[in-house]
């Protein structure tokens, strides 16, 4: 399946580069808006803006098929709260509180926003869209790092961008970037998924970015606990089922829940190996 180029967002299609010439008009911004995916992402929240607003977008079909902050917060470590960033602060402590740690930290987001909001606003406004939000913001921020295919620069590709993340050594399917296609490496039956790798990541890069943990990943976090904190953690009240029934966010803390059993796994792999060898 090919995509028409016309309906990619990147800052090469005509919608992107006719929004940053008129939101810098009279600025200095204009180098800044091609830097990376920062184009796109205040594109996606303008356009997300203008379509709360009740107002026409061509890009309204699109944006509207993508998820929601409702249901990021299902999943997505970034809208944690309450409960889980108890343990998410302290076992992702440098990516939560670290500005430097990654364009999409929390703690990035927010002074970024802070830094950027008059801006945005501004252009906004020359567009003819009010109200421009934080939640805007963090939710573009977010479409732009998840669905993202990474080639020449940030691309986002309707209907394409629907496939899942699979283990390199069982995807069906491979990215070609200068065909916007997916190319597959086997037959598929019907009815099957196709998937494809977003990268050789752990479960940490997965968890991060995109919010899931995958249990047939080959890849060792690289994350490192000593065992002091490991029995920490195990021993933690979130760690339990109980925590898990009544958490706001289940998904989320399963997902906590299962890094930090993997983290400290040599940890209890080595008790048992002891356990069993002295019986």
């Amino acid at each position: 399946m090919l995509i028409p180029e016309q309906l990619c967002l990147s800052s090469d299609n005509p919608s992107v580069k006719d929004f940053v010439s008129r939101i810098t008009t009279g600025s200095n911004r204009t180098r800044y808006m091609e830097w990376e995916s920062y184009s796109i992402i205040a594109f996606l929240a303008i356009e997300r803006r203008k379509i709360l607003n009740n107002k026409t977008s061509f890009w309204a079909p699109y944006i509207e098929s993508l998820p929601s902050d409702k249901e990021f917060a299902q999943f997505h470590p970034a809208w944690a709260d309450g409960k889980e960033l108890e343990i998410f602060g302290r076992f992702f402590e440098r990516w939560h509180n670290d500005n430097d740690y990654g364009f999409d930290g929390p703690g990035r987001v927010k002074n970024l926003w802070q830094k950027e909001a008059g801006f945005l606003r501004k252009g906004a406004k020359k567009l003819g869209v009010t109200g421009l939000t934080f939640e805007d913001f963090r939710w573009a921020v977010h479409i732009a790092d998840t669905r993202s295919f990474m080639g020449n620069g940030h691309t986002l590709i309707p209907i394409l961008d629907l496939a899942n993340h699979a283990d390199m050594q069982i995807v069906n399917a491979e990215f070609e970037v200068k065909e916007r296609s997916f190319r597959l490496k086997r037959p598929i039956a019907k009815g099957h998924e196709i998937t494809y790798s977003y990268d050789e990541l752990d479960n940490t890069g997965l968890f991060l970015p995109y919010g899931f943990v995958d249990s047939r990943n080959a890849r060792k976090l690289e994350q490192q606990i000593d065992k002091k904190r490991c029995d920490d953690f195990l021993a933690d009240r979130l760690m339990s089922s109980k925590a898990l029934a009544s958490s706001s966010a289940p998904t989320v803390l399963a997902n906590l829940q299962a890094l930090v059993r993997e983290a400290c796994s040599p940890y209890t792999i080595n008790e048992t190996a002891r356990t069993i060898s002295s019986e």
